[in-house]
């Protein structure tokens, strides 16, 4: 009875869920994701390739430089998709020149969630040591990339984007990176949706 004389009636549930959960719940279980670590290793390996792509390379030193290139290409990502958070298309519009300026320490990100006639974008924190590997992999292993395929006849065309294509170094496209998750998530055996 409350304070005016009305009856009321107040439930509750002896097994109502825990006020807090006890370990932080992440988009997807550790064990897929480290599944997914151990799939770009699969992606990388050379007897997995096929004759039509091996005949590509004039020699040994070349596919593996063009492996780990790829190896290195998808590790960034994975560790970018986790670090902040984004979608692999949204990482295909990061920029080298924006990064920079921004130390390493924050990406420059447009969100593709909420589209709009202009997509918003702004700096995103990078955490985890993704900074640090971000900066390596710009300035060494995209560097080289760049100079390995002029020194093939190549002319690049990096456009101030991060993820090149291995070919032709041209930017990967946002279907391009979504594929490549796909491609790394299938190669590690994840049947279930990966996001």
């Amino acid at each position: 009875v409350d304070h005016r004389g009305r009856r009321r009636t107040k439930l509750t549930y002896p097994k109502g869920p825990a006020n807090d959960t006890p370990d932080p719940k992440g988009p997807m279980p550790t064990t897929i994701r480290n599944q997914l670590w151990d799939g770009i290793a699969v992606l990388s390996d050379p007897s997995r390739m096929g004759k039509q792509y091996l005949r590509r390379f004039p020699d040994d030193d070349s596919l593996q430089a063009e492996l780990d290139y790829l190896r290195l290409r998808r590790e960034l990502l994975l560790l970018l998709l986790e670090s902040v958070g984004r979608r692999p298309g949204e990482l295909a519009r990061a920029r080298v020149r924006k990064t920079r300026e921004l130390s390493y320490r924050k990406l420059w990100l447009p969100t593709l969630k909420k589209r709009k006639l202009r997509d918003p974008e702004g700096p995103v924190p990078l955490g985890g040591g993704a900074d640090i590997k971000l900066r390596v992999f710009i300035e060494k292993h995209r560097a080289a990339l760049i100079d390995r395929l002029r020194a093939a006849g190549v002319k690049p065309a990096p456009n101030d984007c991060i993820f090149l294509c291995s070919r032709k170094g041209t930017p990967l496209s946002e279907r391009s990176l979504t594929k490549e998750f796909q491609r790394i998530a299938a190669a590690a055996g994840v049947n279930q949706r990966a996001c």
